[in-house]
């Protein structure tokens, strides 16, 4: 028994439409399991020194305070949590806490492009509620200098959290503030900051626009006859590689949020 021709297979429009129902039903199922997937949202951290006090015998002392102490570095740290996932979030909860050595002294949280400030979780603002005529206790000092508590009524897709923060630190130590958040369908990740090509890392557009180089050079070689047109073609694309690498990127990461939305 001969197998049947894959033409005269196509020619039935029935087994057109299973195929099609098939694959359809696949892509369905894919979007679906991709759309149920837990959410990223990514955060960096940067630190800016402010004040370093030193005791020099000979080029001078330098005295740095705070609030009529003493202390021994003032850094800004500025902390960006950007909503990337393509959905509007709301109602989340948000904790910014100090990393071992590190103080959290003055603060301005917000949304970029809005001018409200975030307000504390109803617990936390509990937890340092101060009775009239008196002020706060070494535990509520505590918390407040450790850990910040804010409540996001509303985190739209493509919005920026802008956490800063006038922090302390001792001798010898650098900075730290880490972000966390315990919400259904939700990761924070911390991403360590990279040099960007509109806005996409470096190495990854380099990446992808060399591989991009690559296939453009073969489809030229297939498909360009005149030499010089392919070879200018090659130059460009090689050229604006990191460009060229970094708009794949974004065009498909819009691609999926659409698709995934």
């Amino acid at each position: 028994m001969g197998v049947p021709d894959v033409t005269q297979l196509l020619d039935h429009k029935w087994v057109i439409s299973a195929v099609s129902l098939v694959i359809g039903g696949l892509i369905s199922n894919l979007i679906g399991v991709l759309r149920s997937r837990v959410r990223v949202l990514e955060y960096s951290v940067a630190h800016d020194r402010v004040a370093i006090a030193a005791n020099d015998l000979i080029f001078g002392t330098v005295q740095v305070s705070w609030n009529g102490q003493d202390v021994t570095n003032l850094s800004f740290s500025r902390v960006l949590l950007t909503n990337g996932t393509g959905k509007d979030l709301a109602d989340l909860s948000l904790k910014a806490y100090a990393g071992q050595g590190t103080t959290l002294l003055t603060q301005q949280p917000g949304i970029m492009g809005l001018s409200d400030v975030l307000p504390f979780t109803a617990s936390y603002e509990a937890a340092l509620k101060v009775s009239p005529g008196e002020g706060p206790t070494d535990a509520q000092r505590a918390l407040y200098h450790r850990e910040r508590r804010y409540t996001v009524p509303v985190f739209n897709r493509g919005q920026t959290i802008e956490l800063r923060y006038l922090t302390m630190t001792g001798p010898n130590v650098g900075p730290s503030v880490w972000l966390d958040m315990q919400h259904v369908g939700l990761k924070l990740v911390h991403r360590e900051l990279v040099p960007l090509v509109h806005g996409v890392p470096l190495k990854l557009a380099l990446a992808i626009g060399l591989v991009s180089v690559g296939i453009i050079y073969a489809l030229s070689s297939l498909f360009i006859q005149e030499s010089w047109a392919a070879a200018g073609i090659c130059l460009l694309a090689g050229l604006s590689a990191q460009l060229l690498g970094a708009a794949i990127f974004k065009a498909f990461r819009g691609v999926t949020r659409v698709v995934l939305r």
